[in-house]
């Protein structure tokens, strides 16, 4: 059985810094071996670190941004998610 990986809920923000949050995610049938974020789309993003389950990401302009997280398991199953960051 592979992981389970959850980024979080979708979010509007007003700020250049956001905060990605992968801590949710699960394995149930043993234990996350790696967290790795991407940026998909979007206007330009800079990763504060980008190799944990959660981590800040700097957002650049107004728009939507994409986010997305591959959580691999010690089974070496991955699964990603996606969220979206829209900045006004």
């Amino acid at each position: 059985i592979g992981p389970t990986a959850n980024a979080g809920a979708d979010s509007t923000t007003t700020g250049a810094l956001a905060t990605l949050d992968g801590s949710k995610s699960t394995d149930p049938d043993g234990t996350i071996k790696s967290y790795v974020w991407t940026q998909v789309s979007g206007p330009k993003a800079t990763f504060v670190g980008n190799k944990q389950a959660k981590t800040a990401v700097s957002l650049t302009s107004d728009g939507t941004y994409v986010f997305q997280i591959t959580v691999t398991d010690n089974d070496d199953l991955t699964t990603k998610e996606t969220i979206n960051f829209s900045v006004k």
